[in-house]
C-alpha cells in the first residue's frame, strides 16, 4: 500500500533531502532526466566521470521503455497463455514473436493542460526543494 502513496513517491525533493542528511553531497550524483533526453552522451559520460570509469566511447543512447499500444488484446491474451503454459511444462526460451507482431510503439499522449496544472500545484514544494538542494533552475517545470 505504501506504494500507492503516490505523492510521497514523487516527492523528489524530499527523498533528496534526506539522502543529502544521511551521505555527504559529493558521493551522490543527481541527473534530470530533461538532459538525459537532451544529451544522453553528455550525461552518460558524466556518469562515468562521476564512477572514476573510463568510456567505452559508446555514442549510440537507444530509447528503452517507449510507450506502447497493443493492436490485439485476444492476441496478447493468447500469448500470455502460451508462455504461462511453456513456463508449466518447463520449456524455456522462445522469441515472443506474438507479442513482437502485436505491440507497436507510439508516442506518450501528453498530460492535459488541467491534470499538469494540478501537478504543478501539488508538487511546487517539491520542486523548490530540488532547485535549492541542486542548484538548479527548474521554472520550465512550472510552466
Amino acid at each position: 500500500p505504501k506504494l500507492l502513496d503516490y505523492f510521497d513517491v514523487a516527492s523528489i525533493g524530499s527523498q533528496l533531502e534526506r539522502v543529502f542528511a544521511c551521505v555527504n553531497r559529493s558521493n551522490v550524483l543527481v541527473l534530470f532526466n530533461d538532459d538525459m533526453r537532451a544529451n544522453a552522451k553528455s550525461v552518460y559520460e558524466s556518469v562515468l566521470k562521476f564512477l572514476s570509469l573510463e568510456s567505452d566511447g559508446r555514442d549510440h543512447f537507444p530509447s528503452v521503455n517507449d510507450a506502447k499500444e497493443v493492436r490485439s488484446s485476444l492476441m496478447m491474451e493468447v500469448s500470455h497463455f502460451v508462455a504461462s503454459a511453456k513456463k508449466a511444462l518447463g520449456i524455456q526460451g522462445g522469441f515472443g514473436l506474438i507479442e513482437k507482431i502485436n505491440v507497436v510503439r507510439k508516442p506518450r499522449t501528453p498530460l492535459s493542460d488541467s491534470f499538469r496544472g494540478e501537478l504543478v500545484a501539488a508538487f511546487q514544494e517539491e520542486i523548490s526543494k530540488l532547485e535549492r538542494l541542486t542548484g538548479r533552475d527548474l521554472t520550465a517545470w512550472r510552466n
